[in-house]
């Protein structure tokens, strides 16, 4: 293990002048290396210890280049008196446990320990901490409380500052230990690790653009899902890894063929769905890996949340009785087969959903539908040859193209012709269209023109009803209420931006009552939107006069 002076000579980094307490710390590190490297010196004053200077800096150079450094960055020069006379006043022993206790003194009151996201990680690592290899923004108390099961810890908690004194912490203890980078290549020499911790720095953009660029190529893929790939590999046969997940990547498409190998082969104990984190700006979900695991827990505790001026925040003790089942239907433990079977998606709540139970005959949307695709990713080329500058016949229906359920007509594009490749994607009348992109939904029963084509864009799903099983107006008016509107959100990807994709939607439950008892719901929808649309005009034509009258012809008024 390096000297203690040479902590100093390497990665001080830190402006100490914003923090005295800080200051303090190190200049109390200073004197224990003094003691540590020259025994000779231990017991001198703050006065002998200027005298022999000289000798000393012939004996250590990098010593004396930290004293200077803490001396001129301290911004109150009392406290360098002060502190040394103090450090020089104790034996070793006494010093060094008094700066552990500072130090943990400084990470408990700082904003870089989360105590309830503490509380409920230790549910999944384990207490013999051994090997340990740690990636996170928030320091863990536990390295502090349980040190004498720590064999040896690599670590990155992003922050110069958490580092550099967390290794002060180490070194004090003689704990073997290393900072490793953001390239997530800690197994090169194939060591294992008995517990893992990965927690992103989700809050810092600049160090996660950072993390993106290390991890060159994984844009369409969630960034989480291929670092928990490499760090899979470093865990030890019985080890165990925690790690913190974006929630919409539990359930994105591209990372489904990454998150399909990690079940298969066993690695995934539990997900747990968290409660909106006041500090985060999305949601995230906690995921607990082991070896040899074929089934997988799921709690759902995106409510076990407590209201605090900040915002919301997880209520740790509320999980916990969930984890261990004191809290009813908190836990799905569902066999890997039922993750095969629904796309590998693992979000815990699209298994606690289940429809209500008043729904009438609950029927899957795959049974009443003859058709549920994506339409046709047009290239930009291809849609510069066909565009015309005229109005044809042939029509380009977009998202733009749809609002409040209507065809917006002068959103609408004009083609000149029809590709092979695009006949697949021509739209039929009464197709329902909706939005597989966005921040909301967008639903359109089409009505197409006599001897018009439409041909729909990527930006919308085409469902083609069975109308002897389902009116497509009526799974409109579903889709676009509160319970449908669940069921999307239950399958949706992303956070701000919505996502669906086609192939989850089969799995939608819809409500089905008779035929007739559908096309009654959809008459009075009908009659009442044809109201509304009335309304609308009047308001829009007393809108029109009066920006006329009043707006555009004010001087007239005063005639």
């Amino acid at each position: 293990m390096e000297k203690p002076e040479e902590i100093f000579k390497n990665r001080i980094v830190l402006d100490l002048e914003k923090n005295d307490e800080l200051g303090y710390i190190y200049l109390l590190f200073l004197i224990y290396s003094v003691k540590q490297t020259f025994p000779e010196l231990r017991h001198l004053s703050l006065f002998q210890f200027n005298s022999k200077y000289k000798s000393l800096k012939n004996r250590s150079e990098s010593l004396v280049s930290a004293y200077n450094y803490v001396q001129t960055a301290v911004r109150n020069k009392s406290v360098i008196l002060a502190t040394i006379d103090e450090g020089y006043s104790v034996e070793q022993e006494v010093l060094k446990k008094h700066i552990i206790s500072k130090i943990y003194e400084l990470f408990k009151n700082s904003d870089v320990y989360d105590e309830d996201i503490e509380k409920l990680e230790l549910q999944f690592v384990s207490h013999n901490l051994g090997n340990v290899l740690i990636y996170s923004p928030t320091v863990r108390s536990y390295f502090f409380e349980n040190l004498e099961s720590l064999k040896s810890i690599k670590f990155n908690f992003f922050s110069s500052l958490t580092d550099t004194l967390f290794e002060l912490f180490l070194e004090l203890n003689g704990v073997p230990h290393e900072r490793v980078h953001i390239d997530f290549e800690a197994n090169q020499d194939e060591e294992r690790f008995d517990n893992i911790i990965l927690f992103p720095p989700y809050r810092n953009q600049s160090l996660m653009n950072k993390i993106l660029n290390a991890e060159a190529g994984t844009q369409a893929q969630s960034v989480e899902w291929t670092i928990i790939s490499k760090l899979l590999e470093c865990m030890s046969k019985d080890g165990h890894m925690v790690s913190y997940i974006q929630t919409g990547a539990l359930n994105k498409v591209s990372d489904a063929k990454t998150r399909k190998g990690i079940v298969q082969d066993g690695y995934i104990e539990s997900v747990v769905e968290l409660p909106r984190i006041s500090y985060l700006p999305f949601p995230i979900s906690l995921v607990s890996f082991s070896s040899s695991n074929n089934k997988i827990k799921l709690i759902n505790s995106s409510k076990f949340a407590q209201n605090i001026r900040r915002g919301i925040n997880l209520d740790s003790d509320k999980i916990i009785r969930a984890l261990t089942g004191q809290i009813e239907g908190a836990i799905l433990e569902l066999d890997n087969d039922e993750f095969e079977r629904n796309d590998y998606d693992l979000t815990p709540k699209r298994f606690f959903d289940e429809p209500p139970t008043d729904f009438i005959n609950p029927t899957p949307l795959s049974e009443v539908s003859r058709a549920i695709y994506r339409g046709f990713q047009i290239p930009s080329e291809m849609l510069d040859e066909y565009e015309s500058t005229t109005n044809t016949k042939i029509k380009l229906l977009t998202l733009s193209s749809i609002d409040d359920g209507q065809i917006v007509k002068s959103e609408i594009t004009s083609l000149k012709g029809i590709d092979k490749k695009m006949e697949h994607y021509i739209i039929e009348d009464d197709d329902l269209v909706i939005s597989c992109k966005g921040k909301t939904f967008k639903t359109a029963v089409i009505h197409i023109p006599y001897g018009e084509t439409y041909i729909s864009t990527g930006s919308l799903i085409v469902i083609r009803c069975d109308k002897e099983k389902i009116d497509p107006t009526y799974l409109k008016i579903f889709l676009d209420s509160d319970l449908g509107t669940t069921q999307l959100r239950r399958i949706q990807t992303g956070t701000t931006v919505l996502s669906l994709n086609p192939s989850k939607l089969h799995g939608i439950i819809v409500p089905l009552p008779s035929l007739s008892k559908q096309l009654l719901i959809s008459s009075s929808y009908k009659y009442k939107k044809a109201n509304l649309k009335e309304v609308k005009d009047v308001v829009s034509q007393m809108e029109e006069e009066i920006d006329k009258k009043f707006n555009r012809n004010f001087l007239a008024q005063l005639q």
